[in-house]
């Protein structure tokens, strides 16, 4: 008993001494620890909102808006990470990259705001099931929630630059932050403004989170940031994050599309998707986002900083052990996918009658959870080594595959058919991912 728990010991301790492990838990904790906030707001807006047109309209608003802000934020927040790490490699001035970027980014949420502003009405009109007050609601929900985009942006590019110096906790502090104020001014407002209260409580807690990470920037960059219109040292990251944006568009293209497919069945359905879904990403969440920003800094330090090449060694070890992990957690979300829904939302005024079909739903999502996260492993790989031109082709092969998968599936199986066919869209996207990683890395 003795030699077992030395062996133990030891295993824990050489474990511990290696910087990837060791990051990763303590980012592992910090993330549950700041997303789990964040993954209850939709169940307080269900208990507090129910399933009725009114959430449609707002599911479907805060899709758009969504769809702006995960191209953006989802994009310079890992993007930065390498080019930090070779911003840094070479001496120069992080302090005005950071500060060219804030600008960056500001003018472009604004042009894509206003553009969205001007042909907002006509957008929902053809692509949305929805009747004449839905479509008047939908849209100023849209306005209302228009703000939140800079806010995230900014937010995702101060936590990158935070990430990419292996500052890993304060970001995720800052999620939990920003979802408490969420909860807390959906709580206070709700009565009042209604369903526009969201709108107003996003604002809010994504404008806390940006101006608490910005001032974590001197003390880490150990210069001030300053605003500075972009010049030509941006051009590179620029390109880049243009490519990305492109990949990043076409992912976002799938989960628009199911939710405009979605709107297009009985009232509730946009509700009752983006309820399945909130639940998916609980487990894609605290299993895969927490290691894909210690691989992805991690990696970019050995190539940039150390000279190291052994990237396909890394990749391949990192899925291993995260498939170890995602299996059975895959298998006990499908199996127990009722007692895990009524758990969550068996509250409030959440018809009960409709628990059994959210709980299909989550079922069919359940199947791509493995899938969902190896392929985000490989796409950091590819993102180290800036082969952003390969994931927006993999990005574009996706796309084409929802649309093909949706428009089949939710003819026979209707919400859980949108929910199979994302599934099945991430076994396919693995296998593709793999193979063009594989002939990349050979290469290099």
């Amino acid at each position: 008993m003795n030699k077992l728990v030395s062996a133990i010991a030891n295993t824990a301790s050489l474990l511990w001494s290696r910087p990837i492990f060791k990051d990763t838990v303590t980012t592992t904790i910090f993330t549950i620890l700041g997303r789990s906030i964040g993954f209850m707001i939709p169940f307080f807006i269900a208990a507090w909102y129910g399933v009725g047109s009114e959430t449609d309209a707002f599911f479907f608003a805060y899709g758009i808006i969504f769809f702006l802000t995960f191209i953006f934020s989802q994009v310079i927040g890992s993007v930065i990470i390498p080019f930090i790490a070779e911003a840094r490699g070479n001496n120069e001035d992080i302090g005005k990259f950071v500060g060219s970027l804030l600008v960056l980014s500001f003018l472009l949420i604004f042009l894509l705001s206003l553009a969205f502003a001007l042909t907002g009405p006509i957008f929902l009109k053809l692509t949305t099931g929805f009747d004449e007050p839905q479509l008047k609601l939908a849209y100023l929900l849209c306005l209302e929630t228009l703000p939140v985009t800079l806010f995230v942006v900014w937010g995702s590019l101060l936590g990158g630059v935070l990430n990419s110096y292996q500052a890993f906790a304060r970001p995720q502090i800052s999620m939990g932050v920003r979802s408490l104020v969420i909860i807390l001014f959906i709580f206070w407002l709700k009565d009042f403004l209604g369903i526009h209260a969201i709108p107003v409580a996003y604002i809010a807690g994504e404008g806390i989170r940006s101006i608490y990470l910005y001032f974590l920037m001197p003390a880490l960059l150990e210069s001030r940031v300053i605003w500075m219109i972009p010049d030509r040292r941006i051009l590179g990251f620029f390109k880049a994050m243009l490519i990305m944006v492109i990949g990043t568009t076409l992912l976002s293209v799938n989960i628009l599309f199911n939710k405009t497919l979605a709107s297009w069945l009985s009232p509730g359905s946009v509700s009752l998707l983006e309820y399945a879904n909130r639940i998916y990403y609980i487990p894609v969440t605290f299993l895969g986002e927490s290691l894909y920003v210690v691989l992805l800094s991690h990696w970019s330090k050995r190539i940039y900083l150390q000279d190291s090449s052994d990237l396909r060694g890394n990749v391949v070890q990192a899925l291993k052990t995260l498939l170890w992990i995602t299996i059975p957690t895959s298998i006990i979300f499908y199996f127990y996918r009722l007692e895990i829904t009524t758990l969550i939302y068996d509250r409030g005024v959440f018809p009960k009658a409709l628990l059994p079909e959210l709980s299909d739903i989550v079922g069919m999502y359940a199947i791509g959870l493995v899938p969902q996260n190896a392929w985000g492993i490989i796409h950091r790989g590819l993102l180290t080594i800036t082969k952003v031109g390969t994931i927006v082709k993999i990005a574009a092969i996706k796309t084409m595959l929802t649309i093909l998968f949706s428009l089949m599936f939710v003819y026979y199986f209707g919400l859980k058919g949108i929910a199979l066919s994302t599934s099945l869209v991430e076994f396919s996207g693995l296998l593709l991912a793999w193979l063009y990683f594989k002939n990349i890395v050979k290469l290099r």
